[in-house]
């Protein structure tokens, strides 16, 4: 589209709070110039073409919180996530022929679900593949199952791992150990071709009416890859990137990406990881798991380990970003935030997925950014037996906005890319579930959750262009078959979206 006067039907909606509607809008140069009589006075004088729709025209959805490079990597994977027993699980991967390089790689499962075998260990792996490695990602993404020749492969090859990380006896290991084994992994598979999974990532990820991503910790594979994947002309979706500093150097590092970075990929800030999952019981929690009365959790970063990366950061106009799920872990985020709170715009909390209300009233003095996941009220079945009555506290995005900014996000591939699962159960918070019972005043309208999945991104990312089809925005556009606002909570999740445009350029519009 060369600056076309865009025109639908239906309307075109602008911005979701304030709720803004109109008929037309004027593009020029990738951005949106006018609407309503203005759009088309200025069209009439530029001789520009008219493209009519007749679909709902919106904005874009955002998501502030995802892992491309893990999604890349997942769609070349076995997906686990229907698997609901040990049995199904073993005829999946049986049945399936995926390889990354020699390895077998699974991800999306969670055991605590299955209904006829919950433990899983090496030796009930080796009865489903005995010859080859074969590595098992727990849908938390903080635990995973090696079989014999998973631990042998990797005893061989020398791949140093946390002892205390590893259990050689089931094969399980978690955290770091994890990302250990699954980056070695990943870095067999040659750039180009990581550059072209990358593609194949973005395109899904547009299919579902997301135009912009923030990638929530990214090393230079990854970095490289979406730059290669840039140049080449086949990244289109714009990416938002945060690098993991992955030694004492990570100042140079970050500067140098920051400046290397080009076209649709901006690089904000560095990711920390504070603690662990509350699927995996490796979220620091205050208290203890109900169902694992002497395990707290595990810290990974206290308040003095944050606060020194803090003093750097600042210095360098950088964002840090620090994974807090369980409250304990928040509690040392924010000790090392509230000295900082001048540079608030600077503070980001992922997750935040456990909050006090000691806690919200030191996030409302600090006002950090924080990306919420609103999803994982489907995903967490089993949250009355891990922490109780604390479900009171879990996913609080009504108490959150109104203390400060927050936004809607995926943590793909941890969960679906799908933005109309999170606005469904931000909206309903999944009705009969403990999330309704124990904490129905955190519900959120439809227009505020689909606020937080657009608006809201611009002030996160620190572009506020984003997020919005008003005057001086960037033309994201994405298309409805019905009237996200006009219809009810239920008719989200069969909502039909397509993406129309980025920055004003048509691209595959092939609808979900």
């Amino acid at each position: 589209m060369d600056n076309p006067l865009l025109l639908s039907a239906p309307r075109i909606i602008l911005s979701y709070e304030p709720i803004i509607t109109t008929d037309k809008i004027l593009v020029v140069d990738g951005i949106v110039k006018a609407y309503g009589a203005k759009a088309e006075d200025k069209a009439t004088s530029l001789g520009a073409e008219k493209i009519v729709f007749d679909k709902v025209l919106a904005p874009g959805f955002i998501d502030t919180h995802m892992h491309i490079d893990t999604l890349a990597m997942m769609l070349r994977m076995i997906d686990l996530s229907d698997i609901k027993s040990l049995k199904e699980l073993a005829d999946k991967i049986m049945d399936a022929d995926n390889r990354i390089g020699e390895w077998i790689v699974g991800r999306g499962f969670d055991h605590n679900l299955f209904i006829d075998d919950k433990v899983l260990d090496r030796r009930k792996l080796d009865s489903i593949i005995p010859d080859k490695p074969l590595l098992l990602i727990h849908k938390s993404g903080h635990m995973g199952f090696l079989n014999t020749a998973g631990l042998e492969a990797l005893e061989q090859l020398s791949v140093v791992l946390p002892r205390d990380q590893v259990d050689p006896d089931t094969g399980i290991v978690v955290e770091d150990a994890l990302w250990r084994i699954y980056s070695w992994i990943k870095q067999q598979v040659r750039p180009d071709e990581f550059a072209d999974m990358i593609a194949e990532a973005q395109n899904h990820i547009l299919q579902h009416g997301v135009t912009g991503v923030a990638v929530a910790g990214c090393d230079d594979q990854c970095m490289e890859s979406l730059l290669r994947a840039e140049k080449t002309g086949r990244l289109k979706l714009r990416v938002y990137v945060y690098i993991y500093p992955e030694n004492d150097e990570w100042i140079e590092k970050y500067l140098y990406w920051r400046n290397v970075a080009r076209g649709c990929v901006r690089v904000l800030g560095i990711k920390l990881l504070a603690d662990g999952a509350l699927g995996t019981r490796t979220a620091y929690l205050s208290m203890p798991y109900d169902d694992d009365p002497d395990n707290r959790g595990k810290l990974l970063l206290s308040a003095n380990d944050i606060t020194e990366y803090l003093e750097e950061a600042v210095k360098i106009d950088a964002q840090v970003a620090v994974h807090a799920i369980g409250d304990a872990a928040l509690d040392e985020v924010l000790k090392a935030y509230y000295n900082y709170k001048e540079y608030n715009h600077l503070l980001r909390i992922e997750h935040a997925s456990l909050v006090r209300d000691d806690q919200l009233e030191i996030i409302e003095r600090i006002k950090p950014l924080i990306s919420v996941q609103p999803r994982f009220i489907a995903s967490d079945k089993w949250i009355l037996e891990r922490i109780g009555g604390r479900v009171k506290w879990a996913y609080r995005f009504r108490s959150l906005m109104n203390r400060t900014t927050i936004s809607f996000s995926t943590d793909c591939p941890v969960e679906p890319i799908d933005p109309r699962e999170g606005i469904y159960y931000a909206v309903t918070r999944d009705p009969g579930s403990p999330y309704d019972k124990y904490s129905p005043n955190e519900k959120i309208t439809l227009s505020e959750a689909l606020h937080l999945y657009t608006r809201t991104a611009s002030i996160l990312l620190r572009d506020n262009r984003l997020g919005a089809l008003t005057p001086g925005s960037y033309a994201d556009i994405i298309g409805f078959d019905k009237d996200p606002l006009s219809i009810s909570i239920n008719g989200i999740r069969n909502l039909v979206i397509s993406t129309i445009s980025i920055n004003g350029e048509l691209i595959n519009d092939k609808e979900q």
